[in-house]
């Protein structure tokens, strides 16, 4: 149970964060933004800025995902017929979901803030940024979750 009220509350942190990103810097960005980077950080696409609006509804959208398949942990299919080992079973996968929906929000709010406050700035250390900011925390928590 608390994990879940943990997950919950790193998730609407990160889309407060996100939603923060868009609207402070909305208005000083150009009409049209990046929208996508190659390996070498380099700007290779462009869009409207409106696509920050759509980039938050998708991360909302899979944040409710996430928590709508954590509450359904019958749908997974579990091969154990034993209660015990089933219910073990259960709560990994729950733990799971929570697992995926913090590093998916972290990774869309990373997204954000490339596209928003980081915009023209940091390009060329973004492959640094993303990989000891988002990468190696995910690792990290892999991991202890493992040990736990």
């Amino acid at each position: 149970m608390k994990i879940k009220k943990t997950t919950k509350i790193i998730c609407i942190t990160l889309l407060s964060i996100q939603s923060f990103f868009i609207v402070s810097s909305y208005n000083k960005l150009p009409d049209r933004i990046a929208i996508h980077l190659n390996i070498k950080g380099e700007i290779d696409n462009y869009g409207p800025k409106v696509m920050l609006f759509i980039l938050l509804g998708i991360s909302i959208m899979l944040c409710f995902s996430f928590y709508y398949v954590r509450k359904q942990p019958m749908k997974f299919n579990y091969t154990s017929s034993n209660e015990k080992e089933r219910d073990r079973i259960s709560r990994k996968s729950q733990n799971l979901m929570d697992y995926l929906n913090i590093n998916t929000q972290l990774v869309m709010t990373f997204l954000v803030a490339v596209f928003t406050v980081l915009y023209e700035k940091y390009t060329p250390n973004l492959i640094f940024i993303f990989y000891f900011l988002i990468l190696l925390p995910m690792v990290i928590l892999f991991f202890i979750s493992k040990i736990l």
